[in-house]
């Protein structure tokens, strides 16, 4: 298995193909256009994961400012769970920034699972006002309603080693 971010040129089409496939299937994920994901690709935001040449998850690390970015998206196909694969691309893509960051998830296993991963939960009070200025201002008002009222996600944090 390998993860990339630093991919060619000539395959980002292909590979925003199959990423943004990889989403669409997934019920639980935010759906995200090709043209997104492409992007993605170019700023190199994006890990993903191969194993023999094929696609088997991914992790977007979008920046919000100078000191936070926000895991957009993460994801591992189903018959690669549960070995250690979710964890590498987290790791992978939350190594060596020195920045904070910060995740939305619905799931309580998943965060207690993050916990062991110096992830906490906050609030949104405890971030700089023109942090979750930049973090409501990146999100559609359709999400912005779901993770606040609707279902009210936990709001995650890992705070950078600096």
């Amino acid at each position: 298995m390998q993860i990339k971010n630093d991919l060619s040129k000539e395959s980002v089409e292909r590979l925003s193909k199959l990423v943004h496939r990889m989403i669409i299937t997934e019920p639980q994920l935010t759906n995200r256009n090709k043209r997104q994901i492409f992007r993605w690709i170019l700023k190199k935001q994006i890990h993903i994961a191969f194993h023999q040449g094929k696609v088997i998850g991914f992790i977007v690390s979008e920046p919000i400012d100078t000191k936070y970015s926000e895991i957009k998206s993460w994801y591992v196909s189903p018959n690669y769970r549960n070995k250690q694969l979710g964890i590498r691309l987290l790791n992978t893509a939350t190594r060596f920034a020195k920045v904070n960051y910060l995740l939305s998830s619905f799931d309580k296993s998943s965060t207690e699972k993050l916990y062991k991963h110096n992830f906490k939960i906050i609030s949104y009070t405890d971030l700089p006002k023109d942090t979750v200025i930049r973090l409501l201002l990146s999100k559609r008002i359709s999400s912005i309603a779901k993770h606040l009222f609707t279902q009210k996600s936990y709001l995650l944090c890992k705070h950078a080693n600096i």
